[in-house]
């Protein structure tokens, strides 16, 4: 079945009036094989990375990112905090 959600009780983005999402570079790339995506979301400072608040990172075939590349299934994990260590 699926996973049960898990409710967030603060709202981290309630006192933001931006946010700034940063695609993580992986070096798997330089040979142009395409890795899972990774991004941090972020509240930015003077228009600069500010505290991470939440991590994302991909979850997809290998096959499907060579060969499909933007048309491929994926599931993308949210996670509270700067890694995805977060809940």
């Amino acid at each position: 079945g699926a996973p049960a959600q898990e409710q967030m009780t603060d709202d981290p983005f309630a006192s933001a009036k931006q946010l700034l999402v940063t695609q993580e570079w992986a070096a798997l790339e330089l040979f142009s094989c395409e890795a899972t995506n990774r991004y941090r979301v972020s509240i930015p400072n003077n228009g600069q990375e500010g505290p991470v608040v939440m991590y994302i990172s991909e979850e997809s075939e290998c096959l499907e990112r060579v060969c499909c590349s933007a048309n491929r299934s994926l599931t993308l994990k949210v996670h509270r905090g700067a890694s995805k260590d977060g809940p």
